[in-house]
C-alpha cells in the first residue's frame, strides 16, 4: 500500500499470515491501513512482517494489534512514519510464542516523526524472547509489562539512538513493569508514572540515557536511579 492517497480499509479484523509463514505487508510512501485488529502471524504461523515506513505512512487499527499469537519471528518494523495507532497490543501472545518483535525506527533528529501508540502493551504474553526495540523514535503506551506469564526470563525492551519510551496517562497512574525480562536503556528516556521491578526474573539495566518516574515500587537487580 504505496503512495500518498493509497488507501486499504477494513471493517474487522486484519490478519498477515493466518496459518501458513513468510507472509508480508508494506505501507510506504503516505499509504494508509485501517482495520478493527490486526495480527502479524496467527495460529502458530511463523517469520511474517509488516513494514511502516516513509513519510506520512500509518497503520490504524481501532481495536487491538498481535504480533505473534503461538508462533515465532513474527515482526513488526515502524520507521521513518507517521506512525501505528491501537488499542492494547501483544508481542508474542501464547506460551509457544518466541522471538517476535517490534522496531520502531527514526532518523535519529526528528523524535515526532516515527511513534507507535497503545494502550496496554505486554512484551511477550507468555511466551520467550520477545522484544521492542526502540531508536530515535517514541512509543507511548498508558501501562506495559515486559514478560507477563513467560517461563523464561528473556523478553526485552530496550532503547538506543535517543528513543523515548513514555508509559503514562491522564490519571498519572500508569505501571510500567519489568516481570520476567529486561529493560535496557542504552540512550534515550524512559518516563513512567509508577516504575515495578519485583521479580528476580527481572532486570533493569541503565548502560546511559535518563530514567524518569515518579513512584518506584520496588527494586530488584541492578541500580535503579529514577528522578521527576
Amino acid at each position: 500500500v504505496g503512495g500518498t492517497g493509497s488507501a486499504w480499509r477494513n471493517s474487522f479484523s486484519l490478519v498477515i499470515g493466518g496459518s501458513g509463514r513468510s507472509n508480508s505487508l508494506a505501507i510506504n510512501n503516505g499509504g494508509l491501513v485501517v482495520d478493527s485488529q490486526g495480527t502479524v502471524g496467527s495460529g502458530g504461523s511463523s517469520k511474517n512482517s509488516v513494514l511502516v515506513s516513509g513519510v506520512g505512512s500509518v497503520w490504524s487499527n481501532t481495536g487491538d494489534l498481535y504480533i505473534g499469537t503461538f508462533g515465532s519471528g513474527n515482526s513488526l518494523t515502524i520507521q521513518l512514519t507517521v506512525g501505528v495507532f491501537n488499542r492494547d497490543a501483544y508481542i508474542g501472545f501464547g506460551s509457544t510464542s518466541s522471538s517476535n518483535s517490534v522496531r520502531v525506527l527514526g532518523d535519529m533528529n526528528g523524535l515526532a516523526a516515527t511513534r507507535w501508540r497503545a494502550g496496554v502493551l505486554h512484551v511477550g504474553e507468555q511466551g520467550t524472547g520477545n522484544s521492542l526495540i526502540i531508536s530515535g523514535s517514541v512509543v507511548y503506551a498508558t501501562n506495559l509489562i515486559v514478560g507477563v506469564a513467560s517461563a523464561t526470563c528473556d523478553n526485552l525492551v530496550q532503547l538506543d539512538g535517543g528513543g523515548v519510551l513514555a508509559v503514562t496517562n491522564a490519571t498519572h497512574d500508569a505501571v510500567l513493569e519489568v516481570r520476567d525480562g529486561e529493560l535496557i536503556l542504552n540512550s534515550g528516556t524512559v518516563q513512567a508514572d509508577i516504575l515495578v521491578i519485583t521479580n528476580a526474573c527481572a532486570r533493569f539495566v541503565r548502560n546511559g540515557g535518563t530514567l524518569i518516574v515518579r513512584s518506584e515500587e520496588r527494586r530488584v537487580g541492578k541500580e535503579c536511579r529514577s528522578r521527576w
